[in-house]
């Protein structure tokens, strides 16, 4: 049986997030070039993590996708 979850997320996830971030960024951002997804990576964690309240879906554990909240607002959704 799966046990899928959602749960806020905190800095032990991270990595997994940047991981999943730049995965789906590189498949969908093509407009994107690569000093600007450089660029980008490298204020995940220190600048647009710390901006809004993150949560992750996660199926058996494993984190599949995660969603950036501010306010009423989706700043990020990235599975």
């Amino acid at each position: 049986m799966h046990m899928i979850k959602i749960e806020r997320c905190n800095t032990k996830d991270y990595a997994t997030l940047v991981e999943i971030w730049e995965r789906s960024v590189r498949a969908t951002h093509t407009f994107l070039s690569e000093s600007d997804i450089i660029q980008i990576k490298e204020s995940l964690i220190p600048v647009y993590f710390q901006a809004v309240d993150i949560y992750a879906i996660s199926d058996d554990d494993l984190i599949a996708g995660f969603i950036g909240l501010s306010g009423q607002n989706i700043e990020m959704l990235f599975i």
